[in-house]
């Protein structure tokens, strides 16, 4: 299933939940991937392929290895997690 919703449009928690991936597209973290909302998994409750392939390209655009550079600052017990926030 594919989503794609601007920021004024009215999403409903049943569109989360039943999503196979959700992501936030910013400028400051570019792509940040959702994994859980309402302590509910959305899809297999890890970052998925999508956010994967625009990570990897914006990374090679830029010469970034954001995911690296994620795991590098993120808290240590965060470092461990497979399953993401």
């Amino acid at each position: 299933m594919f989503l794609a919703r601007h920021l004024d449009a009215e999403l409903q928690p049943y569109d989360f939940y039943t999503a196979d991936e959700v992501f936030i597209a910013s400028t400051s973290p570019c792509v940040l991937p959702v994994t859980r909302m309402d302590w509910r998994k959305i899809g297999d409750g890890i970052p998925g392929p999508v956010v994967h392939r625009l990570l990897a390209a914006w990374g090679e655009a830029v010469g970034l290895d954001i995911v690296k550079q994620a795991l590098e600052f993120a808290p240590k017990e965060q470092q461990g997690s497979k399953a993401g926030s």
